[in-house]
């Protein structure tokens, strides 16, 4: 007889060398160090850090347009089915571990040319964890240089964020939630009134143990925000525009271990999107634009506006994308080898709704 502690633990590597896939892995505490300050948070950032790709968010892949990439959520897709850029915001703060496959896919994977993101958010444990992260910056914390004045560039970047995660019943039954702020601001030299972004991203999961082969898990998560149109020199503040953006993801998934080789992953989720611009007074009954035709060469640029009277244009877009997927793993050994079997099936149906008048 003996008595004791047995424990396993595994990291999963940032390079992988067993895959014949090229792709990065940015685990949790490579997350937290890499994004410093306010900058970089946010998983569309982290993309940049990637070999072979260029700019960072809709990036380009080894040569890709910047609409053939795929970002998936816990493997659901919420890649945009209207342009084929990214769904959705999220916050970093929820982000377990993330994946962004850039070559060698394998056969599960599909509907990109270019890169394969694929965000792993937290879980709630036995034991009570969470966070608070508060950030701000604006031009105040900017040095003045013989060619740049901080007074007629003003910013702001605020977000406060917080996380929590925990036992409903031990062992059992587990949650995680988050919710974030951000409020940003900008107005340059010349231009009559700031751009402002105005967000909320927000995550609930449920992780339940049915039994001790079978686990499932249930989430929502959104992100609604409300960003200025049209700001620049050659815009008047009454042509102003207002953009009311929002997506939301509900999903579902079961993990179950059917016998010492096999496992069974089943997953449905309803993507949706919508984003509606029109005048930022709301009133699309007058949209339409005036165009200043006095001579240029007699007015300033910074008091030379271009347009008048409202924001020109009203549009409602509304993106759906539901999926369903189911995979089974099977671990074959000692047939010429040890080999890893994957079969399963996946439904995709997208929709899209779009309403425009001048």
């Amino acid at each position: 007889q003996f008595g004791g502690e047995i424990e396993v633990s595994a990291q999963v590597p940032v390079v992988d060398t067993a895959q014949v896939n090229t792709s990065v892995t940015f685990d949790n505490e490579y997350l937290q160090k890499a994004a410093v300050g306010s900058a970089n948070r946010d998983y569309l950032s982290m993309i940049g850090q990637a070999a072979g790709v260029a700019g960072s968010g809709n990036a380009s892949v080894f040569g890709s347009s910047t609409s053939d990439n795929s970002y998936l959520i816990d493997g659901l897709n919420t890649t945009d089915p209207t342009t084929g850029t990214f769904g959705t915001n999220f916050n970093f703060d929820a982000i377990q571990e993330m994946n962004f496959q850039t070559g060698g896919f394998e056969a599960e994977f599909g509907q990109a040319t270019g890169g394969i993101v694929n965000l792993v958010t937290k879980s709630g444990g036995n034991e009570f964890s969470g966070s608070l992260d508060i950030r701000y910056r604006d031009q105040n914390m900017t040095e003045n240089g013989d060619h740049y004045d901080r007074d007629e560039q003003e910013s702001l970047y605020q977000s406060i964020s917080g996380t929590l995660g925990g036992p409903i019943l031990r062992d059992k039954l587990w949650f995680f939630a988050s919710l974030e702020k951000v409020d940003t601001s900008r107005q340059n030299q010349g231009v009559d009134f700031p751009r402002e972004f105005d967000g909320w991203n927000y995550i609930a999961k449920l992780t339940w143990q049915i039994a001790d082969a079978h686990r499932a898990v249930l989430k929502y998560s959104g992100a609604p925000a409300d960003v200025t149109l049209w700001s620049d020199v050659f815009t008047d503040i009454s042509a102003r525009g207002n953009q009311y953006q929002t997506s939301a993801i509900w999903q579902a998934e079961l993990n179950s271990v059917l016998s010492e080789s096999v496992l069974l992953n089943a997953s449905i989720g309803l993507f949706s999107n919508t984003i509606n611009a029109g005048p930022w007074n709301g009133d699309s009954s007058i949209s339409g634009h005036t165009l200043r035709t006095e001579d240029q060469a007699d007015v300033e640029p910074e008091d030379y506006k271009y347009f008048y009277h409202n924001y020109p244009s009203t549009s409602l877009n509304d993106r759906f994308r539901d999926e369903f997927r189911v995979n089974t793993t099977i671990f074959v050994d000692n047939a010429v080898g040890s080999h890893e079997v994957k079969i399963g099936a996946e439904y995709s149906d997208m929709r899209f709704d779009n309403a425009f008048w001048y």
